[in-house]
């Protein structure tokens, strides 16, 4: 009923009759509520906002080994979000969510073996990482394969491959690729990413044209 009121699928939208039918299951012990309960207490969505209650409704849906509670969890615990920053704490919670296979906590695993936070650094488990998260649609884990090859991180520095991946995640509308591919053509001098050179014939389609950048 929970998801009636709030969707106004039937019935008028009414957010406090929602909070209170998510309320009910979960303190009946139903993942799916406790874990929405978390995202309105985190995001102040019909209630006021509340770390703590987040955190405590997250950990208990997590506990059931509800995915996307647990990958909330790695994000609060990685970034310090209304908890102490903790990444052995992070890395438990992404590591049970990645074992879901769950993108968003594969590739933020991957960014801890990238950058050594909790684990050994080790860019080949990030390339790893990143592309399972990848293959699973997450935008984000294409613009840091596109740094992994930027930066020869891993792999031997590729420009025309970080290209190629900074496109992937840019068309799906990531920010940071697409500041990232403004920079490149701004320092290739190409002015706009129409003045680069035109594809080689026979070229593939998949790589960008051939050419300084």
């Amino acid at each position: 009923m929970g998801r009636f009121y709030g969707r106004a699928l039937g019935v008028p939208r009414d957010l406090a009759q929602r909070n209170d039918w998510y309320r009910r299951a979960a303190e009946h012990g139903n993942p799916v509520g406790q874990w929405a309960l978390g995202n309105f207490y985190q995001f102040g969505d019909g209630m006021d906002r509340d770390l703590s209650q987040a955190r405590q409704w997250y950990e208990r849906a997590a506990n059931q080994g509800f995915v996307l509670a647990e990958a909330r969890l790695g994000l609060m615990y990685e970034r310090g979000n209304g908890v102490p920053r903790d990444y052995a704490v992070a890395l438990h919670w992404f590591r049970q969510a990645a074992d879901a296979e769950n993108p968003m906590a594969l590739n933020n695993l991957g960014i801890f073996y990238r950058s050594g936070w909790a684990v050994p650094q080790d860019y080949a488990q990030a390339m790893r990482l990143f592309r399972q998260a990848a293959d699973k649609g997450s935008p984000m884990a294409e613009f840091n394969i596109g740094l992994l090859y930027a930066n020869g991180h891993g792999v031997k520095a590729d420009k025309q491959q970080a290209r190629a991946w900074f496109e992937k995640a840019a068309a799906a509308g990531n920010e940071l690729a697409i500041d990232r591919l403004a920079k490149i053509d701004a320092e290739c001098g190409a002015g706009s990413r129409q003045g680069r050179p035109q594809r080689a014939p026979g070229e593939p389609a998949g790589r960008p044209p051939a050419g300084k950048c």
